[in-house]
């Protein structure tokens, strides 16, 4: 993925790749970005609705970030709201959280906010692969930046189907 910003003539430049460019994406702008698409959005968070259509997904992946993302091309995980992880069981994950993000709301990137996301599944997408292989109860926040991430069945692959936009974390 390439972040791109639009110059004072309109025009659209490349700013970098994402991957260790946290800078690239944090002027503010009072431009508006007119994206045709098409149908309508059934909604704008997946996981909150238990709804998935592909117009959804894709408004998601461009206003949300996923714990890690997945290279198809290479077949390997890479970090994106994670930085590191670690299975700790069959059906746990450990994750450390970046900490310099800033969410849509203003507010710093927190444990409690993989929880919030990770109920948000449980309660509203139990029945489509947003919520089903989540185990809340099995979660934690280990501090502010350390999140234990539970399932209820052993996936082996659940860490490259974070990288799914459907999984994109929210305050």
């Amino acid at each position: 993925d390439t972040n791109a910003a639009q110059t004072e003539s309109g025009n659209i430049k490349e700013t970098g790749k994402s991957e260790g460019n946290a800078a690239a994406n944090t002027e503010k702008s009072d431009k508006t970005l007119v994206v045709s698409m098409a149908a309508e959005p059934a909604n704008l968070w997946t996981i909150g609705t238990g709804q998935q259509d592909n117009q959804g997904l894709m408004v998601q992946n461009c206003i949300g970030d996923s714990l890690v993302n997945y290279d198809f091309e290479n077949q390997e995980v890479l970090p994106c709201l994670a930085i590191e992880w670690k299975w700790v069981d069959d059906k746990r994950i450990q994750f450390t959280l970046r900490d310099d993000v800033i969410m849509n709301d203003g507010t710093p990137l927190e444990a409690a906010d993989v929880l919030y996301t990770v109920k948000m599944a449980t309660e509203h997408s139990a029945n489509n692969d947003s919520g089903r292989y989540f185990d809340y109860e099995a979660c934690e926040a280990v501090d502010e930046h350390t999140v234990i991430v539970g399932m209820n069945v052993v996936a082996p692959d659940f860490l490259s189907m974070l990288g799914e936009s459907a999984f994109g974390i929210v305050t």
